[in-house]
């Protein structure tokens, strides 16, 4: 497989998830698990080949399918919400809204992390079709819950890139993404109005 094929993947894939926000929403709460399992293919790789075969390993990794799909899905999604970040979510802006009762989030990063992500890292090349069968279906499964209860709060990577506070807005339950600590974020919407930028029904960022 070609690194011209690997973009030609990419543009398809940033394509389709440009199309369908919340599936991108989701596969990027699973970033992480698609890198865990590229380091571990390649690093199997390259103890079987030797310390010394770093770049080899590297190109003979880059002809292997399994190995461009999960780096292909691991980055994608990312950039994917990069583009919408700057370029979609600033026409979708809520001017003065009224934040109440903020609150940190609990540990369902954790949980999410622990009970989901973690049991897929099994997954590698060598996997019988029984190991794959089993967790597409758990993965997909976990998708259709994640996107039905609109849990895009729930995302190791936007909770990496930001701070994100559960609120009250309009009567309802809304999440905010912020670069402020939560004492900084609290004082705030207690003394000023926001602006927000709409990222899905449930999900804003604060700018």
């Amino acid at each position: 497989m070609t690194v011209a094929l690997l973009l030609s993947m990419l543009i398809i894939l940033v394509i389709l998830l440009f199309c369908f926000d919340r599936v991108n929403l989701f596969l990027l709460s699973f970033m992480p698990l698609f890198l865990i399992l590229a380091f571990e293919l390649f690093m199997n790789e390259l103890l079987k080949a030797g310390k010394n075969a770093l770049l080899p390993t590297f190109l003979t990794e880059i002809k292997n399918p399994f190995f461009v799909l999960i780096i292909t899905v691991a980055v994608a999604p990312y950039i994917v919400f990069l583009v919408k970040e700057r370029i979609i979510y600033r026409n979708k802006l809520l001017n003065n809204k009224k934040i109440k009762k903020a609150e940190r989030l609990d540990d369902g990063i954790i949980s999410y992390i622990m009970t989901y992500i973690v049991p897929l890292v099994s997954l590698n090349d060598d996997a019988t079709i029984v190991n794959y069968t089993v967790n597409t279906a758990l993965f997909l499964v976990i998708m259709i819950l994640y996107i039905k209860l609109e849990l895009f709060y729930i995302n190791p990577i936007l909770e990496i890139k930001s701070n994100i506070y559960k609120c009250d807005m309009d009567g309802n339950t809304k999440y905010i993404m912020t670069s402020l600590k939560f004492a900084q974020f609290k004082s705030k919407i207690e003394n000023d109005n926001v602006n927000l930028q709409k990222v899905s029904n449930t999900l804003y960022k604060m700018v």
